[in-house]
Formats: structure tokens, sequence, C-alpha cells
């Protein structure tokens, strides 16, 4: 009767929902990457990354290579299966691209990086220990912890 095949049908529909459950429970993490796609095992379908490997998508076929810091470079965190290395430039040296891919010289105030040495600035050129190149001095620009002394001040 019509009562008998809803009845099966919940019975299914439930059983297939917890099913699904299983492998999202397993599949659904970072860290974890996709061994089979099918299987009467859930726990069976995926696998934590391996060491030296990484995921932050869950489900994913491959795990990504932890980076390996580069030269002038130290671990700041290291890489889990969940995240990869952070990588920080050691004292005295400065990111060189905004993903701190590698690291260069930081020249103190006065100088800038030529040929992978700190140069004195040119006449009329300034860099105040926070740019990677001297830059023209202009009227406008006054850093904002620049202290003027009386001889500069403008006379009445």
């Amino acid at each position: 009767s019509l009562s008998i095949v809803l009845l099966f049908t919940f019975i299914f529909l439930f059983s297939l929902v917890i099913w699904n459950f299983g492998v999202f429970r397993v599949c659904l993490l970072a860290g974890t990457r996709l061994v089979q796609k099918c299987g009467k095992k859930p726990e069976e379908l995926c696998t934590s990354c391996e060491s030296g490997t990484f995921t932050t998508v869950p489900g994913v076929e491959q795990c990504q290579k932890c980076t390996e810091c580069t030269e002038f470079q130290q671990v700041q965190k290291a890489c889990t299966s969940t995240h990869d290395t952070v990588c920080v430039c050691q004292k005295g040296y400065r990111c060189s691209d905004p993903k701190c891919s590698s690291c260069e010289l930081q020249c103190p105030e006065g100088q800038e990086l030529v040929g992978g040495s700190c140069q004195p600035c040119p006449e009329g050129t300034f860099q105040n220990g926070t740019q990677r190149t001297c830059i023209a001095w202009t009227k406008k620009y006054c850093a904002l912890d620049t202290k003027m002394s009386p001889l500069s001040w403008p006379k009445k």
C-alpha cells in the first residue's frame, strides 16, 4: 500500500543522508584529500595530507607541497596539514614582494639598495628607512616623525 512505499522511501532517503553525512564529516575537513569517490566505508574515502603537504580546501584530490623558507628567511609558523608555512625575513632584511617569497637587504635611512648592496642616496633624494629606493625631495613632503629646528622655520 501507499504507506509502506512511503515508509521505505523515507528509510532509503534517511540512510542516504546518513551515509553522505559520514562522507561529509570525513571529507569536509581542511587538511584532508580525496582517496576515492565511491566506497562502502566513508572513512576510507578521504585521508589526511601526507607530511610536508597541506590543503586549506577539503576533499581535493592532491595536497599542496609546503613552502620552504628561502635564504634570509626564517619559519614563523611551521606547515601543518591545514596551513602552509609562514616565513618572515631575518633581522636586517625586508620582504622583496607582497607575498614575501624572498628577502632583500634593508638599507638604513639615507641609503638605497643598488645591485645587492646599500648605497648613499643621490643628491636631492632621501630614504627614510621605510622605502626601498631614494625619492626626490618635494616642497610638500614632510615625514610625520620629522622635527623642525628653529633654523628651518620661515622668517617673518
